[in-house]
């Protein structure tokens, strides 16, 4: 039972992130999510792999690295 509670819990997160994400990118100016100097300068600290925007590096985390 509480490993099911468990896996609950972990969904209902991973959920709650995906809207507070989508609320954030919404409500966020584009300077302040795309780099400014064309460079890809959103750098994942796990793999060293580049990215244009915050965005494209939250989700990134999110689907290669497993990251909240």
């Amino acid at each position: 039972m509480s490993i099911e509670i468990t896996n609950l819990n972990a969904h209902m997160i991973h959920n709650l992130l995906a809207i507070v994400d989508k609320y954030e990118l919404e409500n966020m100016n584009n300077s302040e999510v795309q780099s400014t100097d064309g460079d890809s300068s959103f750098i994942c600290d796990k793999c060293d792999q580049k990215f244009n925007t915050q965005q494209e590096l939250k989700e990134h985390g999110r689907n290669a690295h497993q990251l909240l």
